[in-house]
């Protein structure tokens, strides 16, 4: 039974608007209490009674209109094996989730699932998450939110898995035993990835996933130093068996790349955004009865919101953790939380500090995230100001280091009117040197007061890339007026010697169509011929495109079966040379033969329609991110357990060929490319002191690989 606490003369009427920011505690039964202390001298609990008239300002307009947010909760504190440390604080984090959706986003009980304890058994979470995948109730693109605080674990993988790596991630369910023959496992990365992708694929991919758990299960345990400290992670004896959770495996044969994606770490994550507790490395701990990463995330959500708030810019907010970094995973990491929509793609923020009193900075982004000499940047004092404040100054990129940059203030601005005391933030307005694109328009008379117009409006309009007006000979892009419409001719060599040579779709001729065609290509075309000035990191990486076939001996519940690589490498002289089979599917490897551990992103980009695909992306996060290619080892995409599902390749109806690209971006360092993807222009979506340099300095710091993929009928 769920009650209030006491607390003496503070009424809600003295609380005001400080009640609408969650300070309420919880009681469940046997549960002890608890509480958000937000600095108030007492812990308020929060329950309205059914009988009670709800106040409209407190719910807005939720009551009317409940929100179809869609929730499994699990809090594991008490284990079944006598084995297994318990935890004190799983179970009450648990519960402020889920009164944070039911008291402060209005989600009616009947859309959440509790599992706590004995009822976290490894059958019950499995069928949970597939009832999700098939309640009537959730609608396609639905938000679906799963919640796991418990135990954590990392165990050999299995003879015959591809994992990249010797060990995979596992959660422990209240009933793990791993007595041979008659106990229960662990269930694994690969596992639970296939379930969310079944998910994805019946709900659509707008899945949160949130696990304040470990899997570092070795090393001095804060546990046994700080008794009021317990870590979220044990060590587990054993090895799955090769055969474990077949009847879920699905080939995805006929699945688009774009649709879902596997496992919860490290994986390219397309069918849902996953927020970790720490690196892989590291250990997610609690204290007092309640886990350091999902109180601080609570209080974010209290008092941001999450109407303004993306994924990425959530941990961004969190306030530091004692030796725990979160980590945010997937493709669609700047969606608005619980939403499919995400905010413009372009106003990419960079951290700046000044140095000393002078009228230098440096910003923390260099060559690998595309800034060049002479780059422009607006300036301004916070991430809130760039949405609609004129900002402090104009700064100029003096020069670039592969992850840093020294700015000046732009020549005829005052220091008056750039004061900025410790650090801002900077929003490029212009690239730098060498980046511009070239278009050449047909001077056609019917259409001229269109053509000024966008000429115009190219000079005025905020572009980070460069656009300009050339003859055609040396243009990129050569624009023609037929009856359909506005014809994009492609002019890259590179592209029309296999013989496309124009653009899939026709743009209608107003100045707002051309303009967001032209505007895309710019993206496109920045981001597809930017490279490292120091190249060679490269030399060190192998990459693997193979078709995938389906096992004759691995099956899921529908009788498909699962997909493996098989044949040759289709990388042949740096191309990919595909004939176009309606049923092949294919999957990527990336090897590391250096031993140093890197990050990765890996985009396709489609001269069809400029539009741009992310098949890889590292996690992020306001602290140190966990590299997902270590040292002497390989990350696979779309198979095994690196997640995803393998990608289908096409042409277009009236396209004999298509050329695409593949590019993978390497570093020694986190570089966020998440604003590089795009969609086509044509799918409606739019998206004093010198710099101390270091005496010793790696020079293979970032590269770039380019694989072209030419797609022609059998």
């Amino acid at each position: 039974m769920r009650q209030l606490l006491p607390h003496t003369d503070l009424s809600f009427s003295k609380l005001g608007g400080r009640v609408r920011r969650f300070l309420w505690s919880v009681v469940h039964d046997d549960y002890f209490s608890v509480g958000l202390n937000l600095n108030l001298q007492h812990e308020i609990s929060f329950s309205r009674p059914s009988s009670e008239k709800q106040n409209p300002e407190l719910l807005g307009t939720a009551e009317l209109h409940p929100p179809r947010l869609f929730a499994l909760i699990i809090g594991i504190n008490q284990y079944k094996s006598l084995n297994i440390r318990w935890l004190r604080g799983a179970v009450a984090d648990a519960n402020i989730i889920q009164d944070y959706l039911q008291n402060y986003l209005a989600v009616p009980s009947s859309q959440i699932c509790n599992l706590r304890d004995s009822a976290a058994t490894r059958a019950a979470i499995v069928q949970q998450i597939r009832a999700l995948a098939s309640d009537h109730r959730i609608q396609h693109g639905d938000p679906v939110l799963i919640y796991y605080a418990g135990h954590g674990s990392t165990i050999p993988t299995p003879v015959g898995w591809e994992a990249g790596g010797p060990n995979i991630q596992v959660l422990v369910p209240y009933d793990y035993d791993n007595r041979e023959g008659g106990g229960v496992p662990a269930i694994e990365d690969r596992f639970l990835g296939r379930l969310l992708g079944n998910l994805a694929s019946e709900k659509g991919d707008n899945i949160t996933v949130i696990f304040d758990c470990c899997h570092s299960g070795s090393g001095t345990r804060t546990d046994e130093i700080d008794s009021s400290c317990l870590v979220r992670g044990i060590d587990i004896p054993g090895q799955l068996p090769k055969d474990l959770d077949q009847d879920v495996f699905v080939s995805a044969a006929n699945q688009r790349a774009t649709e879902v994606a596997g496992s919860f770490t490290h994986s390219g994550l397309r069918s849902h955004v996953f927020l970790a507790a720490c690196g892989a490395t590291e250990t997610a701990q609690e204290r007092d009865g309640r886990g350091f990463f999902t109180e601080a995330l609570v209080e974010v959500l209290v008092n941001h919101g999450t109407k303004k708030l993306t994924y990425k810019s959530l941990l961004h907010q969190l306030k530091p953790l004692p030796g725990q970094n979160p980590q945010c995973e997937g493709v669609f990491q700047n969606r608005i939380l619980f939403d499919s929509k995400a905010p413009s793609q372009d106003r990419v923020l960079f951290k700046i500090c000044r140095l000393g009193d002078s009228e230098q900075y440096v910003m923390d982004a260099g060559a690998a995230h595309g800034i060049t000499d002479d780059a422009r940047f607006a300036v301004y004092r916070d991430r809130e100001s760039a949405l609609n404040v004129t900002p402090l100054g104009i700064a100029t990129a003096l020069r670039t280091d592969p992850y840093k940059t020294e700015l000046r203030i732009a020549p005829g601005d005052s220091e008056s009117q750039f004061s900025l005391p410790k650090e801002g933030f900077a929003l490029q307005t212009r690239t730098g040197k060498g980046t511009c694109l070239h278009v050449h328009i047909e001077r056609n008379k019917k259409f001229a007061l269109v053509i000024n117009a966008l000429e115009e409006e190219v000079k005025k309009a905020f572009s980070p890339q460069r656009i300009l007006f050339t003859a055609k000979e040396e243009a990129d892009l050569d624009l023609t007026f037929e009856e359909s419409g506005v014809v994009i001719n492609l002019q890259d060599s590179a592209v029309t010697k296999y013989g496309l040579t124009r653009t899939h779709f026709v743009v209608e001729p107003t100045v707002e169509a051309l303009y967001t065609a032209i505007h895309a290509a710019a993206h496109f075309y920045w981001h597809l011929r930017r490279k490292s000035n120091m190249p060679g990191l490269h030399k060190k990486i192998s990459v693997e495109v193979t078709e995938l076939v389906r096992s004759e001996e691995e099956f899921d519940d529908e009788l498909n079966p699962v997909s493996q690589p098989v044949g040759q490498n289709l990388i042949c002289e740096n191309v990919v040379d595909l004939r176009i089979k309606e049923d092949a599917i294919y999957g990527f490897k990336i090897t590391n033969n250096s031993n140093v551990p890197l990050y990765v992103s890996l985009f396709y980009f489609d001269n069809s329609d400029f539009s741009i695909m992310s098949y890889y992306q590292p996690p992020t996060g306001g602290g140190k991110i966990d590299q997902p290619l270590l040292p002497r080892s390989a990350l696979a995409i779309g198979y095994g357990a690196g997640g995803g599902v393998p990608t289908r390749y096409f042409l277009r109806d009236g396209q004999d060929v298509d050329v695409g690209y593949l590019k993978l971006f390497l570093s020694r360092e986190h570089v966020d490319l998440s604003h590089i993807p795009q969609q086509s222009p044509n799918s409606g979506d739019h998206r004093s002191a010198a710099l101390a340099y270091p005496a010793e300095k790696n020079y293979l710091d970032w590269d770039t690989i380019l694989i072209p993929v030419i797609q022609q009928r059998a």
